[in-house]
């Protein structure tokens, strides 16, 4: 091949790779089917979070919160507690029964960019009965036994 044709063969394989990648895209999803099918589907979990993560809901934070709030209600155990990020996330994950201030700017912040809302409500969290008091501080949540006076 020679001159001319030789051309001519390669418009053609390129205009053969065009309807083939046209082909795929329009019956993408039946390839798709068939593609699961034969390979199987594969896993959309998320990975798992790591401890170090900053605000992570993970099963250790909950773990140390819930001791926390459990020492706080014993007899003769701390004046105060605080919890950092990951363990006031667990606590907001694990249940909600009782309610917990955030800072207003802090919920309209939030609810904008989740839900584009405005809020100045609080966050419900489950809460040990031995809590009388709750400040959100710069490093974390402090939790007091006593009110203050």
């Amino acid at each position: 091949m020679d001159g001319c044709l030789k051309g001519v063969f390669r418009l053609g394989c390129l205009a053969a790779i065009v309807v083939a990648a046209f082909a795929v895209w329009w019956f993408r999803d039946p390839i798709g089917r068939q593609a699961t099918h034969w390979f199987g589907r594969h896993s959309t979990a998320l990975p798992p979070v790591a401890d170090t993560s900053v605000g992570a809901p993970t099963p250790t934070a909950l773990a140390s919160a819930e001791a926390k709030l459990e020492a706080l209600g014993q007899r003769g155990g701390p004046d105060s507690v605080l919890l950092n990020a990951n363990e006031v996330a667990s606590l907001i994950g694990r249940g909600i029964d009782c309610g917990f201030p955030f800072p207003a700017p802090a919920v309209r912040a939030m609810t904008h960019r989740l839900a584009g809302a405005d809020s100045s409500g609080g966050v419900a969290v489950q809460m040990s009965p031995g809590v009388a008091r709750i400040v959100v501080g710069p490093v974390g949540v402090i939790l007091y036994r006593h009110a203050r006076r």
